[in-house]
């Protein structure tokens, strides 16, 4: 287990947007509380994730001084504990609730001031940092989060002790957990306990659930699966083999995004827990491939528990596949038998969403009924996602002073 240590919080002094937490204001109640993560800086915490715990917190003068430990069978858990370790981010916000608070300001002086320049124009405030502050005067700790750039500059923790754990799963896969896995009917995805991962991703057969009585199938690639397929994992025969990403952890990119950046979106948003091949059989389209070496059996749970999604963008004439996911809801449902099913015998639910880009100069997206109803389709995502701007939109305004007092 990773251990860290450091300075969370501080009181009686003054940030640098003017905010200053008294002598003794801070309390905490039973242990241990989350520590947290935000990947991205979007004000506040939002997004925050969980990476470890916090087991002690103690007033050291005005210091809080806290320990605990990292989440370590989680990927978001050993990356935050990584770049601690290296120092690439260390800040810690406190994240707090039942705040009390004071705004205390210098009264101004109320004497004209004397011109200072050739316009004629006269001082009529001096304002410095320190003349209007927001005082908290109680407030409870309830989590940390790291951040990169922390409220109080002091507020930084360090790793004290990692313990190495070897890898549940094979860092080498055999060759042949890549290969055609020879599926003879419609298989949802299998995970062996060696860690093989194979099933399909979409029966021609089936239609998106979206197509409202028109019956839109799972596109076949005219590239071979080329936009996928872009990364690599060497076996354990020594041969390199190409493979995509089974992504847990986050929804389909905006519909309106090209290839590149929605392969970027869930790089960035979500956890990879399988690295596979793809490619057509008879009954849909397959993929075989192995877990990550350091999945968790949370992850590995989650994973048999929920049906694939692809993400297919339009490149040129067609639509090819970019991305596939683990979600609650697929697309392209196929009942999954009643009753328990022994591990490794063939499934019958598989899943694939499909998105398309959004039509160029008001056209659909191809001349097709096929095209025409994805185009419908994209128009409602677009409609649900301003509806979703303008909610945010109303909450921040809302929110603002909450989420600056909340966070120090």
């Amino acid at each position: 287990m990773t251990r860290w240590t450091g300075v969370i919080g501080v009181e009686n002094e003054l940030t640098g947007d003017g905010r200053i937490i008294e002598t003794g204001a801070l309390e905490w109640g039973d242990l241990p509380i989350p520590l947290r993560h935000v990947r991205e800086d979007n004000g506040g915490h939002d997004g925050a994730t969980v990476v470890g715990r916090i087991t002690a917190i103690e007033r050291d003068g005005d210091l809080i001084v806290a320990e605990g430990d990292f989440d370590d069978n989680s990927n978001e858990g050993v990356e935050a504990a990584r770049q601690v370790a290296e120092q690439l981010l260390d800040g810690v916000s406190m994240d707090l609730d039942n705040v009390s608070f004071e705004v205390r300001a210098r009264l101004a002086d109320d004497e004209p001031g004397e011109i200072i320049d050739s316009e004629g124009r006269t001082t009529v405030a001096d304002i410095e940092v320190d003349d209007e502050i927001m005082v908290t005067t109680s407030a409870r700790i309830r989590a940390a989060t790291l951040v990169a750039v922390p409220a109080f500059a002091s507020a930084k923790i360090a790793v004290t002790e990692e313990t190495v754990v070897a890898s549940a799963y094979r860092v080498d896969p055999p060759l042949d957990w890549f290969t055609n896995p020879g599926l003879g009917a419609a298989t949802p995805i299998e995970v062996t306990d060696e860690g093989r991962v194979f099933g399909h991703i979409a029966t021609w057969d089936s239609c998106h659930i979206g197509g409202q009585g028109e019956c839109i199938q799972p596109p076949r690639s005219a590239k071979d699966y080329a936009y996928f397929l872009c990364g690599s994992v060497r076996t354990s025969e020594g041969t390199d083999v190409s493979v995509g990403h089974i992504t847990m952890g986050t929804g389909h990119a905006d519909v309106k995004l090209g290839s590149t950046a929605a392969t970027q979106h869930y790089d960035d948003t979500g956890t990879v827990v399988a690295d596979v091949n793809v490619g057509e059989d008879a009954v849909g389209i397959w993929v075989s491939g192995a877990l990550r070496p350091d999945v968790s059996d949370s992850q590995v749970r989650a994973l048999r528990a929920s049906p694939m999604s692809g993400d297919w963008r339009r490149l040129g004439s067609a639509l090819e596949l970019v991305a596939v996911l683990a979600v609650n809801t697929p697309g392209f449902p196929i009942p999954r038998p009643a009753g328990v099913v022994a591990s490794g015998d063939m499934q019958t639910l598989v899943a694939a969403g499909v998105v398309a880009r959004e039509p160029v100069n008001d056209q659909p997206a191809g001349g097709s009924a096929d095209g025409r109803i994805l185009a419908r389709l994209v128009a409602r995502e677009r409609e649900s996602d301003r509806a979703k701007v303008e909610s945010t939109r109303r909450r921040l305004k809302v929110d603002a002073m909450a989420q600056k007092l909340a966070t120090l």
